[in-house]
C-alpha cells in the first residue's frame, strides 16, 4: 500500500489556498478565524489518519512478504522435488502463486478508494463553506436593511456573535474522519491471524506430503492429484484478508459521506434558524 500517501493533498486545505474562492466575504475576522481553526484541527486528524495508514500498511506488508517467502521457498522445493513426475505440478504451483500477487490488487483497490473518499469529503466541504459565505451574506443583508429599527442594534449584535461561531461547524468534518483513524490500527491483528492461520494450514499440508515414502509414487500421486482442493479452501481464508480490508474502506466511505452529508444539512438549518431568530428579534410579537 506504498501509494497511500498521494492521495494526501485531495483535500484543499492540506494543498493552500483554500480561502481564495471567498475572496468577498462577509463573515467577520472572527469568523474567518474560527473558520481557519477549523480547517487547522482537520488537518491534525488528516496528519494522523496517514500516520496510521501507512503504521498500518508496513505491518501487514510485512506479514505478506513473509507469508510469501514461506510460499515461494516452501513450493520452489516442491517443484524441484517433484516437478518432472507430477503433471499437474504446475496449476499446482500456479495456484499457490495467487497468494503473494493478490494483494497487489488490495492494495491498488484501497489508494483508489481513499482517495474517492477524501474526494468526495473535500467536496462536501468546500459546499458547506460555500454556503456559510453565501448565507453569511444574506444575513448582513438582511440586518442592514433593519440597522434603523428600535432594538435593531442589540439583535444585530446578538445575530452577528452567533453567526460567526457557524463556521466552527466545518471541524466535524474532523469527526468524519476521526472514525477511521481509531480504526485503522485495529484491521491490522485480524488480517495477520488470518495470514498466520493460513500459513499454518500450508505447513500442515506440507507435513502430510512425509505421510508418503519416497519409493511410493501412488501416495504422492494421489497427494498432488487432491491437494488442491485443500489449497482452495487456504485461498479462502486469504479472500477474508482481502475481504476486511475492503469492508473496512467501504465503511468508511459510507460513513464519511453521510458525516458530510449530516453536516451540510445540520449548517443550512442553523442559519435559517438565524434568520428566523434575527426577524424574531426584530418584529417581537410581545
Amino acid at each position: 500500500m506504498k501509494h497511500w500517501l498521494t492521495v494526501v493533498c485531495v483535500l484543499g486545505f492540506l494543498c493552500g489556498g483554500v480561502f481564495t474562492m471567498y475572496s468577498a466575504i462577509s463573515i467577520g475576522s472572527q469568523g474567518l478565524g474560527t473558520m481557519a481553526t477549523s480547517l487547522k484541527s482537520i488537518e491534525s486528524v488528516m496528519k494522523t489518519y496517514f500516520k496510521n495508514l501507512n503504521a498500518a500498511r508496513n505491518k501487514i506488508l510485512n506479514s505478506v512478504d513473509k507469508f510469501g517467502l514461506f510460499v515461494n521457498t516452501t513450493y520452489a522445493s516442491l517443484n524441484d522435488s517433484y516437478g518432472a513426475t507430477q503433471p499437474n505440478i504446475e496449476s499446482f504451483l500456479s495456484s499457490v502463486e495467487w497468494f503473494s500477487t493478490q494483494f497487489t490488487h488490495i492494495e491498488n483497490s484501497i489508494n483508489s478508494n481513499i482517495g474517492y473518499d477524501l474526494y468526495k469529503l473535500n467536496n462536501e466541504m468546500q459546499q458547506t463553506m460555500t454556503t456559510i459565505m453565501q448565507r453569511c451574506s444574506n444575513i448582513d443583508s438582511l440586518v442592514s436593511s433593519f440597522a434603523y429599527q428600535q432594538n435593531g442594534e442589540n439583535c444585530t449584535e446578538q445575530i452577528s456573535t452567533k453567526a460567526s461561531n457557524v463556521p466552527s461547524q466545518v471541524s466535524k468534518f474532523g469527526a468524519c474522519l476521526q472514525t477511521a483513524v481509531e480504526i485503522v490500527p485495529t484491521v491490522v491483528s485480524p488480517v495477520q491471524d488470518i495470514l498466520d492461520l493460513a500459513k499454518s494450514d500450508l505447513i500442515s499440508l506440507n507435513k502430510q506430503l512425509k505421510i508418503c515414502a519416497a519409493t511410493s509414487t501412488s501416495c504422492i500421486n494421489e497427494y498432488f492429484s487432491d491437494i488442491h482442493a485443500e489449497l482452495l479452501n487456504v485461498n479462502m481464508e486469504l479472500f477474508m484478508a482481502n475481504n476486511l480490508l475492503n469492508s473496512f474502506i467501504y465503511d468508511t466511505i459510507w460513513r464519511n459521506e453521510l458525516c458530510g452529508e449530516l453536516i451540510k444539512h445540520n449548517v443550512q438549518d442553523v442559519l435559517q434558524n438565524l434568520v428566523t431568530e434575527f426577524s424574531q428579534c426584530s418584529y417581537p410579537l410581545n
